[in-house]
């Protein structure tokens, strides 16, 4: 595993981080906080964050995105050896942070890679088919998106829907 430097401290020193990169870092002493900069270029897309702990952790890290004025929009807590991950949408030229820290006297290796996916269409005329046993990770940008999918049965069936929800919204399938 290779250390390829220490991220800033602050939020101030933030290093911005671009689209499909994979950071790779560690929290250097008890009480480290790491710091990167995310710049939202498109809204109609869905931004996601995989967060990996290092096995060798045997403590939790905290993967927290805030926006630019401290509101928290997601928050992960992984333990070591262990992966998560977040999907956001962010409003396009504004700046937005995530924030990597532990508790207590952990200290240790992670990575996360930041991702942009496609938005799904809001409408019923653009949505995208699915075939069956597929697992799709998006999210709703805000409480009037929505998300339109469709699917095919050659005959009459019972079909089961479900979703999770990370973020305390209703989900709600038609």
């Amino acid at each position: 595993y290779t250390v390829y430097r220490d991220a800033s401290d602050t939020k101030e020193g933030a290093e911005q981080v671009n689209a499909g990169t994979t950071v790779y870092e560690s929290l250097c002493v008890d009480g480290d906080t790491d710091w990167y900069q995310i710049k939202a270029v498109d809204y109609t897309n869905c931004y996601r964050f995989t967060y990996v702990t290092d096995s060798a952790t045997s403590s939790s890290f905290t993967y927290t995105i805030l926006s630019e004025e401290g509101v928290e929009l997601s928050k992960k807590y992984v333990y070591g050896g262990n992966e998560s991950s977040a999907s956001v949408k962010f409003k396009p030229g504004n700046t937005y942070y995530l924030k990597v820290n532990a508790g207590g006297y952990a200290h240790g290796a992670y990575s996360f890679k930041y991702t942009v996916n496609q938005d799904v269409a809001d409408d019923k005329s653009g949505a995208q088919y699915v075939s069956a046993n597929t697992n799709i990770f998006e999210s709703i940008g805000s409480s009037d998106d929505q998300d339109w999918y469709k699917f095919h049965s050659d005959k009459t069936q019972r079909l089961s829907f479900s979703g999770v929800n990370e973020d305390a919204r209703s989900l709600k399938f038609y």
